[in-house]
């Protein structure tokens, strides 16, 4: 399947094929269209691959204090996408005035030290985004009760510990986020 090829696994892919087989979506292709089509189909196609273009949205969201202020992750990602953009804040205060402003594709959260605050003002941002939901991946850089986990996995998409690997998997979690289709 083309998502199984590194180059190709975020492009858009249309399949023209002369068999009606749903199977092509598991493949990795956007779309499928049966032959023999005529010219209004191929417009069809063309007019769903524009639309995904044009509502791809690829900003992420870092809501930081002290974790990404180098710019390792950022230019992890741009080595294969540079056409993503990222905006960072230091509070989710600041963070909920930027999602009223400007849509993103994803939150990474840097809860901080102070999680029991860290988890409720994540809850408070997540009804802001309830009716345009937005992939959050959390990052912890320390260990945390059980109880605090399960409330974290409530409000995120993703939990990222601080590991020798974590830019490394923050990147892929960005990559499934940002060119899901």
């Amino acid at each position: 399947p083309f998502p199984t090829y590194e180059k190709l696994k975020n492009i858009p892919v249309h399949i023209i094929s002369a068999f009606d087989d749903s199977r092509l979506h598991d493949a990795g292709a956007l779309a499928y269209v049966k032959k023999p089509i005529d010219r209004e189909g191929l417009e069809k196609a063309f007019s769903t691959i524009s639309v995904y273009l044009d509502e791809h949205i690829k900003r992420v969201l870092i809501i930081s204090a002290a974790h990404f202020k180098d710019e390792s992750l950022k230019e992890l990602f741009h080595q294969k996408h540079a056409d993503t953009s990222f905006v960072q804040v230091a509070t989710v205060e600041e963070a909920k005035h930027k999602l009223k402003d400007e849509k993103y594709g994803c939150v990474i959260a840097d809860i901080g030290k102070n999680i029991a605050g860290g988890i409720q003002d994540l809850q408070i941002m997540q009804q802001q985004m309830d009716d345009h939901p937005i992939p959050v991946i959390i990052y912890l850089d320390k260990d945390i009760s059980q109880a605090d986990e399960l409330k974290l996995k409530k409000i995120s998409d993703v939990i990222v510990r601080d590991s020798p690997s974590a830019n490394s998997r923050l990147k892929d979690e960005l990559e499934l986020f940002l060119f899901k289709v």
